[in-house]
């Protein structure tokens, strides 16, 4: 246990001290033993853990609360979950960030549920199971979240003149996330009463003329569904194609969505190395452990600092070092989530790192500069 306190002034005097739990896949007990998987999923919960910690230490330090931090690996063969939740300790814990795993993820959350304590989940598989809990938050936005996301930007006046395509899969378990998109279009947020085309598989490609510049959405993640969809487009036309981060796995065509300017995606961090609050976060990190950050440990930093001061402090804020935050309840799956994402695609963010590069230069050359004068 690691206990946390800084002297400054109390902000809450009626709790000084939070407890919070963190459960991790490191597979101690297995020691050299590990499968490849294993080893993965050991080297990222110690990244993971590592910005957590120092989340709390500045939270610590910037708001006079101290936390005792409690982490369990529930990989150990000797520390079963219903094992965990039954020590002295979870008589007081007042914050829990759930396993990395549905199964283990839903167990603790059922515990939770019983005894009154919020839950958050870190990562997108600890969500699979879990709904109708209102104890539970989720740090990462839904596929039905990042869809709404799209919508709206595709009201926006940028895109007002762009014809948008959305298309049924067919499938029954997308009618969630094709309903989530469609909603949008026909909420009070489509304030110029911008029209949306609604097609089906067999029948979007009649809407593509020639020289289209239509956007193209396909309210679907079934690996299957998304490689039949694409292998009716060309990739190299003008045609813009709205997915998520998780079509560049698809073995057919992951490689050339990820070569095309054309395809646009939501994700929800945006991680960049040189961004000035991460190289901040980045020197105490190197100060602390002796090591360089990577994007798992800002993850860690980010979920836990943020749920941290929303939930115990009641201090909430919108943007993290590499995330975005808005917490809103969840009409399908019960509970709440977190619904802010990134819009964008390589195109973008290769824009985006030439921009950061040229700025770092032109700081480069000043400095420079200024040592000369």
């Amino acid at each position: 246990v690691d206990t946390l306190i800084l002297d400054s002034t109390l902000l809450f005097p009626k709790k000084i001290k939070y407890n919070v739990a963190i459960f991790l896949p490191l597979y101690l007990q297995k020691g050299s033993s590990k499968t490849k998987r294993e080893k993965i999923e050991t080297y990222s919960s110690i990244d993971y853990l590592m910005g957590a910690k120092l989340a709390l230490k500045a939270l610590s330090k910037n708001r006079g609360i101290a936390f005792d931090v409690y982490a369990y690996d529930y990989k150990s063969d000797s520390a079963s979950i219903n094992d965990i939740l039954n020590r002295q300790e979870f008589d007081s814990i007042d914050l829990v960030f759930s396993p990395f795993d549905a199964g283990e993820a839903l167990l603790v959350a059922n515990w939770c549920l019983l005894n009154n304590i919020q839950m958050v989940t870190p990562i997108p598989k600890a969500t699979r199971w879990v709904s109708n809990n209102p104890m539970v938050y989720h740090s990462i936005p839904s596929h039905e979240a990042m869809l709404k996301s799209f919508a709206n930007r595709m009201l926006s006046e940028k895109y007002l003149n762009r014809q948008v395509v959305l298309i049924n899969s067919g499938n029954p378990n997308d009618d969630d996330l094709f309903d989530a998109f469609r909603g949008v279009f026909y909420s009070d947020s489509n304030k110029m009463n911008k029209k949306l085309i609604t097609s089906s598989m067999n029948d979007f490609t009649d809407y593509l003329s020639k020289d289209s510049t239509s956007i193209l959405v396909l309210a679907s993640n079934n690996d299957v569904v998304i490689t039949e969809f694409l292998s009716k487009i060309n990739l190299d036309s003008k045609v813009t194609i709205f997915g998520n981060k998780q079509w560049f796995k698809n073995q057919k065509y992951g490689q050339k969505l990820m070569e095309s300017p054309k395809f646009m995606y939501a994700d929800f961090n945006n991680f960049y190395i040189n961004n000035p609050s991460i190289k901040s976060v980045h020197k105490k990190y190197r100060t602390a452990w002796q090591a360089h950050i990577n994007k798992m440990v800002v993850h860690g930093y980010d979920v836990v600092h943020f749920f941290s001061s929303y939930l115990l402090l009641k201090d909430p804020y919108k943007k993290g070092l590499m995330m975005k935050f808005d917490i809103q309840p969840n009409p399908i799956n019960g509970g709440f989530e977190n619904v802010s994402c990134y819009i964008t695609s390589n195109q973008i963010k290769e824009d985006l790192k030439k921009k950061r590069e040229e700025e770092e230069k032109l700081k480069v050359e000043e400095s420079l500069k200024n040592k000369r004068d």
